[in-house]
């Protein structure tokens, strides 16, 4: 996926959704995210706005030292001062994250996500943010949206309103776990 040349400073926001769950919009989410973060010097932030913070089972590292992203939320919300880098990890990939919740995600909330969302747009300290689990409502934030469909069957149930989605079709054969789909037309984007 090519996408336009930055200006400095500037935020690109790509929000990736699926209806349905695994789907693969985690796996490919981080993978994007990871892809930019090793191929540019920009710095990228992974932001998983799903209900659960599942995207920890693909970390290379724990998560539980890092600061809660509540705590982070709750200071940009009462307008207290903020230091970025205390809430960021860093993967060895060079994919910035926040710290995953044990319970329900605080950032499946629309409120959270859009006050979080605004408050690091605002420190200019990445060049891309990837929100997984972009709520369908909040595609406005976004500069690129992207679905995932996984299966031929849901393709016909597929009903995207805007056409400014990059629709991306994950036909990989989960049985045998193989990554090759099964047609040339599973490799549409």
């Amino acid at each position: 996926i090519e996408f336009s040349y930055l200006m400095e400073n500037d935020t690109k926001i790509l929000g990736v959704l699926s209806p349905w769950h695994s789907s693969g919009s985690t796996v490919f989410s981080m993978a994007l995210g990871r892809t930019f973060a090793m191929k540019t010097d920009n710095p990228v932030l992974y932001i998983n706005a799903g209900i659960y913070d599942d995207y920890m089972l693909y970390m290379d590292k724990s998560l539980e030292k890092g600061v809660s992203k509540k705590e982070l939320i709750y200071n940009i919300i009462q307008k207290y001062p903020w230091n970025m880098e205390k809430y960021l990890i860093k993967d060895k990939y060079g994919l910035f994250y926040l710290c995953g919740e044990s319970g329900p995600n605080s950032l499946s909330e629309r409120k959270y996500l859009e006050k979080l969302i605004l408050g690091i747009t605002k420190k200019k300290m990445f060049s891309y943010i990837i929100i997984d689990g972009m709520m369908p409502d909040m595609d406005y934030i976004c500069h690129e949206k992207i679905t995932i469909c996984d299966c031929r069957d849901k393709r016909t149930y597929f009903d995207v309103k805007d056409e400014d989605y990059i629709q991306v079709y994950n036909f990989s054969s989960k049985e045998d776990n193989k990554c090759i789909p099964k047609d040339e037309e599973s490799f549409q984007v």
